[in-house]
């Protein structure tokens, strides 16, 4: 199939602006997460939700993207929750890839 993006980067770009606009919208009806089990019970909700999307005979493509940006907005959530609450730091990935990456 041919891409209607220009370059990955773009494609990956609008991607993200999916995700922002679906955390914001989330974040305007919910509260933050209150534990991680919460944090859990929502993203597994919205799996499930993807899952029911994909089982099906006829999916729809449409609607499984919406639910996999769903899951990506929470679990941005969820990175929130680890900072905010149980102090995690971000940028813990980059850092260890630098690491890795310099030793070779």
């Amino acid at each position: 199939m041919q891409s209607e993006y220009k370059t990955k980067q773009e494609q990956w770009d609008l991607i993200l602006k999916d995700i922002v606009l679906e955390l914001k919208l989330a974040n305007s009806k919910f509260p933050p997460f209150n534990s991680l089990h919460e944090g859990y019970a929502v993203m597994l909700e919205e799996f499930d939700e993807m899952w029911e999307e994909i089982r099906k005979k006829e999916p729809n493509t449409s609607e499984i993207y919406l639910e996999v940006i769903q899951i990506a907005a929470m679990s941005v959530k969820f990175l929130d929750l680890l900072h905010e609450k149980y102090g995690q730091k971000h940028g813990l990935l980059s850092k260890v890839w630098k690491k890795e990456n310099t030793l070779r």
